[in-house]
């Protein structure tokens, strides 16, 4: 996208943004857009389970994409997604989430026939991340 649109805060942690906009002072439509008063995710069970999933891929050495487009909630690459094929198609299940066997054949087909690995995701509070 275009990079006026980036807040600078973010542009900074993303590591997107030339230094001289780097450099730049926080505007206070920054400290708006991504100060803790108006930044509410996560804030709902799914999205928290979401950001875990999310961590625990990354902290394992993936790089993750939306995986939408195969409908799953991520993509995870071993390598850079601009160069690479993702390997594994993940889908994000609760824990206590009784899943149809159709729904797991749909998605498996789905995964098999991108050459991708389907991946059931749960969170499971009660441990450590990893586990």
């Amino acid at each position: 996208g275009d990079a006026a649109h980036v807040p600078i805060r973010v542009a900074r942690s993303l590591r997107i943004a030339p230094p001289s906009l780097a450099s730049l002072q926080p505007t206070p439509t920054d400290e708006l857009l991504c100060g803790p008063s108006r930044w509410s995710f996560p804030s709902t069970r799914r999205e928290r389970e979401r950001c875990a999933v999310f961590c625990d891929l990354y902290r394992r050495g993936f790089s993750l994409t939306s995986g939408v487009k195969f409908g799953s909630d991520y993509l995870a690459y071993t390598s850079d997604p601009h160069l690479y094929h993702a390997h594994f198609a993940v889908r994000l299940t609760a824990k206590e989430e009784r899943l149809a066997l159709l729904t797991i054949s749909a998605g498996t087909r789905v995964s098999s026939g991108a050459r991708k690995n389907l991946v059931l995701a749960a969170v499971d509070w009660g441990t450590s991340v990893g586990s």
